[in-house]
């Protein structure tokens, strides 16, 4: 976000943005305070270090910014939120910005918010038309051969893949090291420098699959990912349009595969009606087609 504003703000004299998150050396920060910057960028832990250090002032702030407005006000952040509002003047303005709003969210916001106005830049297609949706039915057991099937098939540029959970974006991203896959991984355990860098890779190539969980990824603008793989089928509809969100950017064509197993066949139905949108159904790729397809790319190749 701090590089989006950098190049908005370049023909604009004396602007400073000063970015501010944990993970980060904090003197770095003092220094960079010091020089009384026009707008902070930063996560809620980490401001609310500085306020309490009195590094921060926010008593005289024109415009307080929530981005993944839907995220931030859940119960793991909501706390520190309010901690944040305490410290501002009660006349700023107020912004949040996000992908979904349920309905609980815009209740909340309400709270929060002094008659506010709510802003949809969307239609009613809640999903990009460039992007073609399938799905696949396949036992848990086989996910990752059906996984490593479909990245040998269509070979996409950069790939991002989808778990539910920490431990199985752990636990995927070594079977698909082992399966010679040029991936990393990003989850919230993992330190903030430690996933800079890793994005940073995936967003030069030189790591082709990144595997992720929904909160780590949130606000990933790389503009080159061609496919997003739903290894786990998400646990709500909104997180399946923030995830396919990551690719067809741009006018870009995308495509996104979901890999369902038992169980899960009914959050299919209930993304479709959530995105007004179909999701049509494969078969996974045979080993035999698999191996064809991989002769052809090297015949190309050479």
């Amino acid at each position: 976000i701090k590089n989006e504003l950098n190049n908005i703000a370049k023909y604009i004299n004396n602007c400073k943005i000063v970015n501010v998150y944990g993970g980060e050396i904090i003197t770095k920060q003092f220094r960079e305070l010091k020089s009384r910057p026009q707008i902070i960028v930063g996560t809620p832990g980490r401001i609310i270090d500085h306020l309490h250090r009195k590094t921060l002032d926010f008593s005289k702030i024109k415009y307080l910014v929530l981005d993944e407005a839907d995220e931030m006000l859940k119960m793991g952040f909501i706390e520190d939120i309010e901690t944040i509002f305490d410290y501002t003047p009660a006349d700023r303005q107020t912004l949040m910005f996000s992908a979904t709003m349920p309905k609980r969210i815009v209740e909340l916001a309400k709270k929060y918010l002094i008659n506010p106005e709510l802003v949809t830049s969307v239609g009613s297609e809640m999903t990009n038309e460039d992007i073609s949706q399938y799905y696949y039915k396949v036992n848990k057991e086989n996910k990752t051969e059906a996984l490593y099937r479909l990245l040998n098939i269509y070979r996409p540029t950069l790939a991002l893949i989808f778990c539910n959970t920490k431990a199985k974006v752990d636990q995927l991203t070594q079977e698909l090291i082992d399966r010679k896959i040029n991936c990393d991984k990003i989850h919230g355990d993992l330190p903030q420098t430690t996933r800079l860098d890793v994005l940073n890779k995936f967003h030069n190539g030189i790591i082709e699959v990144l595997v992720a969980t929904d909160v780590a990824a949130r606000g990933l603008d790389i503009k080159s990912v061609e496919a997003v793989f739903n290894y786990d089928v998400p646990e709500k509809a909104e997180h399946y349009v923030h995830r396919i969100g990551r690719t067809g950017r741009i006018g870009n064509i995308g495509y996104s595969f979901t890999l369902v197993s038992k169980g899960e066949v009914r959050k299919i139905a209930e993304i479709e009606r959530l995105t007004n949108s179909r999701i049509k159904k494969r078969n996974i790729p045979t080993y035999e087609r698999v191996i064809d397809v991989r002769n052809e790319k090297f015949i190309d190749e050479v």
